[in-house]
């Protein structure tokens, strides 16, 4: 017997056992269903479409979990009965080291996995570090067994992978750093990710002046990651209208944007109409704060107009998910749902006073 697990717009989705056979070209079967279509399947990812929304999800035993929701018309997220989702930063569940913010939990990882349950986090963004960590268990068969095998246990997602490797090592001047996205993107097929983000960032920063050194290496790791059924996500400094020229030239659906709130309010840009010029194409987003010194500042107090921005998210059809990538505070744990608590006053807010 099927089990109904969302109702979006007039498209019901079910989920149970067997397998349906599909196919389009990646390693990782994909498929959409017009409203009213059930599915039978238990280990797949899709995209469900309708008149009014879509969404991506992953069907993966034993839990269910929607991992992008969006609507195509402007203000139709306050008709979605999809709860949020959220996901956190690998190490951000975990006190780092003095001065350390994007850090590797160490010996500590596999807590996380439990904690982030305990919180009401669906799924935690992995990294793979600026520099690379042969302890990482990313790199070794051993840790990719056991990080789903933790997935599972708590009922979380293989959602994304971020690869920070590139912030120390650049994308367009070193082809070692090329093979590296391919090494991880092949990982990241193991775990049945959704989403291979590239923080274009220090040493491989993409700025207006060099957009076309880029269109190489992105467009080949962009395919890479296609064939093992993983969306690309860029994150820049570039305004929207630059980033949508570059997506635009690269000529590829299958690479989107990520759209991190701090990063973008301390580079001087209107978060809103920012996010309204991206559109559709943003597909993944970062949760931050930050002051006018670039520092990660607790979500409020820094220059970030979390109303604003979600009236945009709002305006533009994207409902989730949401990936904490703030500052820990004293209690990590606390802060996670401190900030869950945050973002969903603000995104109830912003459901609750669509625009007429």
């Amino acid at each position: 017997m099927n089990r109904v697990i969302a109702q979006l717009g007039h498209a019901t989705l079910a989920v149970s056992g067997g397998s349906t056979p599909v196919s389009s070209g990646s390693r990782r079967p994909r498929m959409s269903l017009t409203p009213g279509a059930v599915l039978d399947s238990r280990h797949i990812s899709l995209v469900i479409t309708g008149p009014e929304k879509r969404a991506t999800l992953d069907a993966t035993a034993p839990n269910t979990h929607i991992l992008c929701n969006r609507s195509t018309k402007r203000g139709g997220a306050k008709h979605m009965t999809v709860a949020p989702v959220f996901g956190i930063v690998q190490g951000r569940l975990t006190q780092s080291p003095p001065g350390c913010l994007q850090w590797f939990p160490q010996e500590h990882w596999e807590n996380e996995f439990a904690l982030a349950k305990q919180v009401g986090i669906s799924y935690i963004e992995l990294i793979a570090e600026v520099q690379h960590n042969p302890d990482n268990p990313l790199w070794s068969d051993k840790g990719i067994e056991k990080i789903n095998a933790l997935v599972a246990e708590n009922g979380l997602s293989g959602h994304a992978l971020c690869n920070d490797f590139v912030v120390e090592n650049s994308l367009i001047a070193d082809p070692a750093v090329l093979q590296q996205n391919i090494s991880l993107i092949n990982r990241g097929y193991l775990l049945n990710m959704e989403k291979y983000v590239l923080p274009l960032f220090d040493a491989s920063e993409m700025t207006a002046e060099n957009t076309k050194d880029f269109l190489g290496p992105v467009g080949e790791i962009a395919d890479e990651a296609h064939k093992a059924g993983m969306i690309t996500c860029l994150e820049t400094i570039l305004s929207g209208p630059e980033l949508c020229d570059f997506l635009n030239a690269l000529d590829r659906p299958y690479v989107q944007a990520v759209y991190d709130t701090g990063n973008r309010a301390a580079s001087g840009l209107d978060l809103a109409n920012d996010i309204r010029e991206l559109g559709d194409r943003i597909c993944h987003v970062h949760i931050k704060d930050k002051n006018k010194d670039n520092q990660n500042v607790p979500l409020g107090t820094g220059l970030v107009n979390f109303s604003d921005v979600f009236d945009a998210f709002r305006d533009i059809g994207y409902d989730g998910p949401y990936t904490f990538e703030s500052q820990r505070g004293e209690d990590p744990v606390r802060t996670a749902q401190t900030n869950i608590d945050f973002v969903t006053v603000f995104l109830e807010n912003a459901r609750s006073s669509t625009a007429l």
